[in-house]
């Protein structure tokens, strides 16, 4: 049974005991690279210290809205410029980062709205801005992956490009795609 629920979710055949190992390993090793980083920065290897230290740092505090956005449009600017190193296949269409309504910004972190068939208009991350004072770059920057670039963007823009699909599958996955 969970044989058949990895190759249903991944597409990939694997034991999944091995596979559980496999993401055990992943994690020492994400867990010594954080280690690295917190010594680096005069931590130790305390991560829970260095990422106080980050939680304190004004520094990683957006001032303004413009400058959470701007930061965010950097982050993205830097995976698209690494994304072929890891990519066989780009989507043409582009994708921006810009505010949420501020009407929704009780309701929602963010979203993601693919670009049309026609390419009339990019993919767009739309972003809350409310709260700043709660919203640390370092926090909101496996964010803007997970939306963008590799994540929702390349999903969805790559889909709305592939003319064999079907009209569901090119234009319908995107009603799922919210933060």
């Amino acid at each position: 049974m969970y044989a058949a629920r990895v190759y249903r979710w991944t597409t990939y055949r694997a034991d999944p005991g091995e596979l559980h190992e496999r993401g055990h390993r992943e994690l020492a090793e994400i867990e010594a690279e954080r280690r690295a980083i917190a010594g680096a920065a005069g931590d130790g290897d305390d991560t829970t210290a260095y990422r106080r230290s980050l939680a304190a740092d004004p520094a990683n505090l957006p001032t303004s809205a413009d400058a959470f956005l701007g930061r965010m449009r950097e982050d993205l600017e830097r995976a698209l410029v690494e994304a072929p190193r890891w990519f066989g296949h780009l989507p043409r269409a582009v994708c921006e980062v810009r505010a949420i309504d501020a009407s929704l910004a009780a309701d929602a972190l963010g979203y993601y709205i693919e670009p049309p068939a026609d390419g009339s208009r990019p993919g767009v991350f739309y972003m809350n801005t409310a709260d700043l004072h709660k919203r640390l770059f370092t926090r909101f920057a496996p964010v803007t992956y997970h939306e963008t670039i590799p994540g929702h963007h390349f999903q969805l823009a790559t889909e709305v490009e592939l003319p064999g699909l079907s009209p569901f599958r090119r234009q319908g996955a995107s009603q799922m795609c919210g933060s």
